[in-house]
């Protein structure tokens, strides 16, 4: 009965981070959103992976753009609304917090 019960309440805290991760993503994402200065030549197509290195308490301290369907007005943008985002919201739970992050930034 123990090892279930313990199962039950691994499972049910496996979620609660899943759900705040998904939280904390949305979190960043809006924050480079809103620091984004769109470039004339952007189109709806238009995306870049983004790999972030932050350090504790959220600054930025690196941005590297990979898989980029954009030119590079569209890049060198999306590189200044991360570095502009910075410091990047903490995580609900120290847990969630990564060193390295990666998100696709999507027109």
């Amino acid at each position: 009965m123990l090892e279930e019960e313990q199962a039950r309440i691994q499972a049910a805290r496996a979620a609660r981070l899943q759900t705040l991760l998904q939280q904390y993503i949305m979190q960043i994402d809006r924050a480079v959103e809103s620091n984004w200065l769109r470039p004339a030549t952007t189109s709806e197509e238009q995306s870049c992976d983004v790999i972030v290195t932050q350090t504790m308490s959220g600054d930025v301290i690196d941005v590297q753009l990979q898989s980029c369907t954009s030119d590079n007005a569209f890049q060198r943008s999306v590189e200044r609304a991360v570095r502009k985002a910075s410091p990047l919201p903490l995580p609900p739970d120290p847990e969630l917090f990564d060193r390295k992050i990666q998100f696709t930034f999507k027109h």
